[in-house]
């Protein structure tokens, strides 16, 4: 009987053992896999070129909600740090008044730059020809 006890409490120890590993293994893949935005009230985007450093401030209501829909509308993927990553397409400021309240870079149509990791959009895409229209339509005004 007392081999039974010891038995179990091994086979028990074992499981706890192999569920902490999968864990460890795992579970930062679990965490925080997924980014989704709640962007709010936003004033003004600032809206730069990261190829030629074109600026341009949008403050039309209808304009910002279409900026800010792709992101408010998806779920985006965690990958990687971009730490060690420089360049990037398009940087949008959200402003909220004088104060940014997130900055989103947008490396592709299917790929952002957030906080010091890249996301990648699940479903969907991000129009950077909107953004190539506006900036175009900036340089125009200021020629």
């Amino acid at each position: 009987m007392k081999k039974s006890v010891v038995f179990r409490i091994a086979v028990a120890i074992g499981f706890f053992v192999l569920a902490i590993a999968l864990f460890v293994i795992f579970g930062a893949e679990i965490i925080d896999t997924t980014k989704t935005f709640s962007i709010e009230n936003i004033t003004k985007i600032e809206l730069t070129d990261g190829n030629n450093g074109s600026i341009v401030d949008i403050i039309d209501q209808d304009q910002i909600q279409s900026l800010i829909q792709p992101f408010n509308n998806n779920e985006f993927r965690r990958g990687e740090s971009s730490t060690n990553y420089t360049g990037w397409r398009y940087r949008l400021n959200f402003y909220q008044g004088n104060a940014i309240t997130t900055q989103i870079i947008v490396n592709s149509t299917e790929r952002i730059d957030f906080e010091g990791r890249f996301y990648d959009i699940k479903d969907g895409s991000i129009d950077v020809e909107q953004y190539k229209e506006l900036l175009s339509t900036s340089t125009e005004l200021s020629s």
